[in-house]
């Protein structure tokens, strides 16, 4: 099945409530996680509660995604720190044996279409990418992410929560970054999506 053109899966949502802790510490998929959480949660949401996140309510918030990342890294036998972090596969298998998700899966990012669609079905999609070519320029909030050299380096995840035929969006840091095709094609290398 061929996805629409575009899909927006934020439903309104306009306060990430920040980096979850990701600026400091290693905690990159659990912050992802967490901003993805809110998507699930305000598009399954009743209208009151929509109406709540429209507003600003803003769960998640960092002390709990660093309890849930010392709790996770724990069984990993580490400590959280800025060079601790966390294998998305690992973390999902965690998390689904404590009852945080139903089920996940993953998907290359060479499938376009089953991205696309991922995201749609499960109300955006955790991308871990190479972020070690970027500009400081190109991590500022709303910055255009138009990375086409390959490197080895910088992990990062973010959550994927819109696309069109120009860019695909993701909160990172707590805010909306675009990613030309480019950086998708030379810069994203991982797609895991999963049901609460």
């Amino acid at each position: 099945m061929t996805a629409p053109a575009t899909a927006d899966v934020r439903g309104g949502i306009r306060n990430w409530n920040g980096a979850l802790g990701n600026l400091d510490l290693g905690d990159c998929v659990i912050a992802a996680f967490e901003h993805l959480r809110m998507t699930h949660e305000v598009t399954s949401a009743s209208t009151f509660k929509k109406v709540l996140y429209r507003l600003g309510f803003r769960p998640p918030h960092a002390p709990y995604t660093v309890e849930v990342y010392t709790e996770y890294l724990a069984t990993q036998g580490e400590t959280p720190g800025p060079n601790a972090g966390v294998d998305p596969q690992s973390f999902f298998t965690w998390a689904k044996s404590k009852g945080m998700v139903k089920d996940w899966g993953s998907l290359a990012c060479t499938d376009v279409e089953g991205v696309k669609q991922a995201m749609i079905t499960h109300h955006g999609c955790l991308l871990t990418v190479d972020a070690s070519t970027l500009s400081s320029a190109e991590e500022i909030p709303d910055g255009i992410w138009n990375t086409t050299t390959k490197s080895a380096g910088s992990d990062h995840a973010i959550a994927l929560v819109k696309y069109n035929p120009e860019y695909w969006s993701a909160v990172t840091w707590g805010f909306i970054i675009l990613m030309t095709q480019e950086f998708w094609t030379n810069s994203t290398f991982g797609c895991y999506y999963f049901d609460l």
